[in-house]
């Protein structure tokens, strides 16, 4: 079974310095047929304006993955962090007690679009992990990230993450007995013979292979969750 999420079906919430669309219901958006997915809790797209920032620092206990789509966003925390992330890049933030962190815009002019996927723990989050990645520069191929080449960690503890840029016909084997998401950064094209385009999402079940076609590329994150 393969289920789409369309963009522009997700909710939308605006003010003077952000946009954010909604795939799940959260906070004032409510939308019955989509409350969030296995530990995937919620699934933001939000475009941050110029000198704009975003504050997240109330939530606690989840995991929350970090995508930027386009621009270049500036993270700073209580723990003394501060760096950027680019459109390369990726960061694992679990947000624990006495811990705060903000996103920024310092663009004058641009505005900064990312993604976040935010996973629901199996337990306690006793410790703040605050972990930045590059992303893989392979093609045609959906890759796992990790923390440590080296060690094979990965980037989730509840979930498999993956990303890939597809240029051509590519099949995804997967495993039918667990569940997926799939999710499209960037690019348009069709997810086994579902057309597809920037923002989509796919719900993916009792499925042996995914099969993306994108004439002009894609960009993509694939979540494989745990059994539970």
């Amino acid at each position: 079974m393969i289920k789409k999420r369309e963009a522009e079906k997700r909710g939308v919430f605006k003010t003077n310095h952000s946009l954010t669309e909604l795939s799940f219901s959260f906070g004032s958006y409510f939308d019955p047929l989509w409350m969030g997915f296995r530990d995937l809790r919620v699934l933001n797209e939000y475009t941050l304006y110029p000198k704009s920032f975003f504050d997240d620092s109330r939530f606690k206990n989840i995991e929350v993955i970090t995508f930027v789509i386009d621009g270049v966003l500036e993270f700073k925390d209580s723990l003394n962090h501060h760096y950027t992330l680019s459109s390369e890049e990726a960061q694992v933030l679990s947000p624990g007690n006495n811990y705060e962190y903000s996103l920024y815009n310092s663009s004058d002019k641009n505005e900064v679009r990312f993604i976040q996927f935010w996973l629901a723990p199996r337990g306690f989050l006793a410790k703040n992990k605050v972990e930045k990645l590059v992303l893989p520069k392979k093609t045609n191929t959906i890759s796992p990230l990790s923390l440590c080449e080296k060690n094979k960690n990965e980037l989730s503890e509840y979930a498999l993450v993956s990303y890939g840029e597809m240029l051509k016909k590519q099949k995804i084997n997967i495993d039918p007995t667990k569940s997926y998401w799939l999710q499209i950064l960037e690019g348009e094209g069709t997810c086994s013979n579902l057309n597809f385009g920037t923002g989509d999402g796919f719900l993916v079940e009792m499925e042996k292979s995914i099969s993306l076609e994108s004439s002009k590329g894609c960009k993509c994150i694939l979540v494989e969750f745990q059994n539970s």
